[in-house]
């Protein structure tokens, strides 16, 4: 016998001589007990047993939870909340026929609960039975038109079809009926986001960023719409009160730092890039956006410094190889006069070495595949730079 089994009889054998001296005990004015009825007292047995399923699933015992979780049915076969736990039960077991029957059951007990429709449609689109999730969801819609999720799955299964335009009308259905509901704006913004639509974005956006101003991913993803939109100034003033609630944030502080720097504030941007980097000597990002706006204002040496840096700080970081291969070509062109004519021959000499110099940092800059086009550009127009600057040279042997 189980050690719990023997508590439990040890328990009935107490309570059994209790009841014994009870009934030898003189007779005492007890308060009297509403009556149950017979179905009120098998829904109480069936909490308990659904209580006791509930226990054992957390301890991770889940056959025996789903023992007790089928015990509750007998005793209340439309007790809804034991179909949800067992369907987990058995989705922890991995057992995914039984987890989706016991789903269907509970859809059958309570067709207007959202709930199961959305477990059973979450499970079949994890395996891969999109068609019948689906189903699933639309059903649920059709059932329970105030969830919000169902939406949700209803469009992600659009997207999942490439269905975009159907996508986009169940998500304006969602914000029309959910306009404050954080789940339904946030998914269809990453949905208008990932095509790049953000002044779409935006109607949905403002007024929830209005509602819950302390949220910052909701303020975050506004700021975003904003620089999408190339409105860096909103972009900047929702950066500026997020660090007003969270001044530590670095994240916050770069984000505002770049904002700065489209909206043209660079005394502002390299402001936040110097914070950075006082707080944190080890982070390479403040270094090169700093490095890019020296580099733009003609400071290509204190550019150059602060971009080996960042090499040091991070090999990897092509977009720093990028740069410094701007900088080496903006000096070539810098390094002699519009007339070719006018130039020294020493100055012919240097621009076509820092031309040299420049392609050899967008060669290996151009294996990063995000950074290609860009540096097969520059490749070109150094190309061009050095034949005029040999031609010429060429002459004056």
């Amino acid at each position: 016998m189980s050690a719990k089994a023997l508590f439990a009889t040890s328990a009935l054998a107490v309570a059994a001589v209790a009841a014994l001296f009870v009934g030898c005990a003189p007779s005492q004015t007890v308060a009297k007990q509403p009556i149950q009825t017979p179905e009120e007292a098998r829904r109480d047995t069936a909490k308990q047993y659904f209580s006791i399923g509930a226990g054992y699933l957390q301890q991770g015992e889940t056959d025996a939870a789903i023992q007790n979780f089928k015990r509750s049915l007998t005793y209340d076969p439309a007790y809804y909340d034991v179909y949800l736990m067992m369907g987990t039960a058995y989705r922890r077991l991995n057992d995914a026929n039984q987890a989706e029957g016991v789903y269907r059951e509970a859809i059958k007990a309570s067709p207007k609960q959202a709930k199961a429709y959305l477990e059973l449609g979450d499970m079949l689109q994890a395996s891969g039975r999109d068609t019948a999730a689906m189903l699933v969801y639309q059903e649920g819609l059709a059932n329970d038109s105030s969830n919000a999720d169902l939406y949700n799955g209803v469009a992600e299964m659009y997207l999942k079809r490439n269905q975009k335009a159907q996508a986009d009308s169940v998500y304006k259905q969602a914000i029309a009926r959910f306009p404050d509901e954080l789940s339904v704006v946030w998914n269809f913004a990453d949905f208008l986001f990932r095509q790049k639509r953000f002044a779409d974005a935006l109607p949905a956006l403002e007024p929830l960023a209005g509602k819950y101003p302390k949220i910052a991913e909701v303020r975050n993803k506004l700021a975003d719409a904003y620089a999408g939109v190339k409105q860096y100034d909103k972009a900047v003033a929702q950066l500026e009160s997020l660090l007003m609630l969270d001044p530590a944030n670095n994240t916050t502080v770069l984000r505002l730092g770049v904002s700065y720097q489209k909206a043209g504030k660079n005394k502002e941007a390299m402001q936040q890039y110097d914070t950075l980097f006082a707080r944190d000597s080890t982070q390479p990002l403040p270094l090169r956006f700093k490095a890019e706006i020296l580099a733009d204002q003609g400071s290509g040496n204190t550019a150059e410094q602060l971009l080996r840096k960042v090499l040091k700080l991070d090999p990897k970081d092509m977009l720093a190889v990028a740069d410094l291969g701007d900088v080496y070509l903006k000096r070539a062109t810098d390094t002699n006069p519009k007339n070719l004519a006018d130039a020294t021959t020493a100055g012919l000499d240097e621009a076509i070495r820092l031309c040299d110099e420049a392609k050899g940092y967008y060669a290996r800059a151009s294996d990063d595949s995000d950074l290609r086009d860009y540096c097969a550009s520059k490749t070109a127009y150094a190309d061009k730079l050095l034949r005029s600057l040999k031609l010429e040279r060429s002459v004056r042997d």
